[in-house]
């Protein structure tokens, strides 16, 4: 046997020794990448991390993450991954009785998170206290035996929501004559969602209908009192389909006030005298402004503050 075959031999032996080692290692290497996928099955299933049950909520304000378990009927072997939703929003609303105006969940498979709007007290009109949904505070508080949760529960939050009713809210200023038809709970709608740290520092709205047209509370003008300053702020023509965006938390009451603080005085503004319709007896010495929108929803003071 000459040298060429001898080498010849030792290559081949040399690649298929090679072979044999790349199959090993790919053997190892999917035995390994099977187990860590088994392994990861069962945490998936077993973790509660995994799990509805641990969803995270945003516009929770009296209910609680176990509260809302109970609500929506989530139970702790539900996984993300097959999660229903849409079941979870129906039994929340449902079970909720009128507590919860909205209640959207959504997941990836992995998390689970949801957006909350709870329905409490946001203002009143002739002396009684009315929930964003229109009901009065004596009717909703009624309405907490009917929830799916605990005694301990049902007395917690009907202490918190008729302490809640005992802040500053906002007086709802109608004319005396409403229209025909018109639905008392559509003054009260408006303002869903509108923190309650900002609904204290609104003193009163008054609805109008500027346009004429079918929606007679179209229109609103609100009266916000700067209680550092000791200043009323007449806030005019705000859009009530936008009351959400106008006293967002992120901008109202404090990066609103300090704005017009700053252009009272760099402008010399005076007060003017303004009272609701329905209030004649009582004026209130007000810097008038308007407030226009932008495309991410800042608030912004509109150059023709001041002017009708």
């Amino acid at each position: 046997m000459n040298d060429d075959t001898t080498s010849s031999f030792a290559v081949i032996r040399s690649e298929m020794e090679k072979n044999r080692k790349r199959k090993r290692l790919f053997r190892v290497f999917s035995l390994i990448l099977a187990f860590l996928c088994l392994v990861y099955i069962a945490l998936y299933f077993s973790l509660p991390v995994f799990q509805a049950s641990s969803a995270s909520y945003e516009g929770l304000v009296n209910f609680s993450k176990e509260d809302m378990k109970e609500l929506a009927k989530i139970k702790d072997y539900d996984i993300n991954l097959l999660f229903d939703t849409k079941k979870a929003r129906e039994n929340a609303l449902e079970n909720s009785h009128g507590f919860l105006l909205e209640a959207d969940y959504e997941t990836n498979g992995l998390t689970t998170k949801a957006s909350i709007q709870e329905n409490y007290p946001v203002a009143s009109y002739q002396d009684t206290i009315y929930f964003a949904g229109g009901s009065s505070l004596s009717d909703s508080l009624e309405k907490v035996s009917l929830l799916p949760l605990s005694e301990e529960r049902k007395t917690a939050l009907k202490e918190n929501l008729t302490r809640e009713s005992q802040d500053k809210l906002p007086v709802v200023h109608l004319p005396s004559s409403l229209p025909e038809g018109y639905d008392l709970k559509e003054a009260f709608e408006p303002l869903s969602g509108v923190s309650q740290e900002a609904l204290k520092a609104i003193a009163g709205i008054a609805y109008i209908n500027e346009g004429k047209d079918a929606k007679w509370s179209n229109v609103a003008y609100a009266l916000v009192y700067d209680e550092e300053n000791s200043s009323y702020y007449l806030l005019k023509n705000l859009s009530s389909a936008y009351f959400s965006s106008y006293f967002s938390s992120k901008v109202f009451p404090s990066k609103v006030e300090r704005d017009i603080r700053s252009y009272i005085e760099s402008k010399k503004m005076t007060t003017v005298d303004f009272s609701f319709e329905d209030e004649t007896e009582k004026t209130y010495p007000v810097y008038a402004f308007k407030f226009i929108r932008s495309d991410n929803d800042i608030i912004l003071v509109s150059d023709d503050l001041g002017k009708d």
